[in-house]
């Protein structure tokens, strides 16, 4: 098993320029924390490559990968990660 963290796309399409997809976290409406679902390995189709959409601040040298879910609000789904990515997207 494995535990999911469920993000929601923005907007209605892939962005125009890059034709990759935006997403945010989805939050549950009373909590207002990010939905989590554990989630059997064999349901899976495909993993997603998230890359932070960032600003125009300057990225702290001491931030860390393992802290960008925390950090960034939102992100690009990477349709460029492998080949079958690519034909799925």
């Amino acid at each position: 098993c494995a535990l999911v963290q469920w993000f929601k796309s923005v907007g209605t399409g892939p962005h125009a320029d890059f034709g990759m997809w935006l997403v945010q976290a989805d939050t549950n409406r009373r909590t207002g924390l990010q939905d989590q679902t554990v989630v059997h390995l064999d349901t899976f189709l495909r993993l997603c490559h998230l890359i932070p959409r960032f600003g125009s601040s300057i990225i702290p040298p001491a931030l860390l990968h393992i802290h960008s879910l925390s950090v960034f609000n939102t992100f690009w789904v990477n349709k460029f990660a492998d080949h079958h990515a690519h034909e799925v997207a």
